[in-house]
């Protein structure tokens, strides 16, 4: 068995509206849906800085319009513009040398991922969406990310986990 590879990718840039890009993790509208070999067993997360995070399943399409909908009524709730320049974007693959990672070690990878995105997101009181993406036909399973950007600062959690969680 291969070893597990993390490679955390920098700030993508974002333009224009983001609506687009939220539709395209949340798998929203038929394009999207389109490009997804399947949704199943993976989840979407939403985090609202201290106050809470929430779990969602994004097997049902209506289970993605809802998250779609609890995030973008969190970013209106915390008065932040939904504008590229308050937010930073960007993916993890979760892979080995040879391509051949299975489901099990890419979910062991992902809940490792997610709970030290978690811890620093509260931490550092930010509003986030992360969509898990396992079964895009020709990719490797990978993380997509949304969050607030503060500091006019980007990579910062990118930085976190690479520097301080994931080793």
């Amino acid at each position: 068995m291969d070893e597990t590879l993390i490679n955390v990718g920098e700030d993508y840039p974002l333009f224009g509206a983001l609506t687009s890009f939220e539709a395209y993790m949340l798998a929203t509208t038929e394009k999207q849906i389109e490009k997804q070999a399947s949704l199943e067993l993976c989840e979407a997360v939403v985090v609202n800085g201290k106050e809470w995070v929430k779990r969602f399943s994004l097997d049902e399409l209506k289970d993605r319009k809802n998250v779609l909908s609890l995030f973008n009524a969190t970013v209106k709730e915390k008065k932040i513009a939904l504008a590229p320049n308050n937010f930073s974007c960007f993916l993890i693959d979760i892979t080995t040398n040879d391509n051949t990672i299975s489901i099990e070690e890419a979910e062991t990878a992902y809940n490792e991922i997610i709970e030290h995105s978690i811890e620093w997101l509260k931490e550092n009181d930010r509003v986030a969406l992360v969509a898990q993406h396992f079964y895009q036909y020709n990719r490797v399973p990978h993380i997509h990310f949304l969050y607030e950007r503060k500091k006019r600062k980007h990579n910062e959690l990118q930085e976190y986990l690479t520097k301080e969680a994931i080793r």
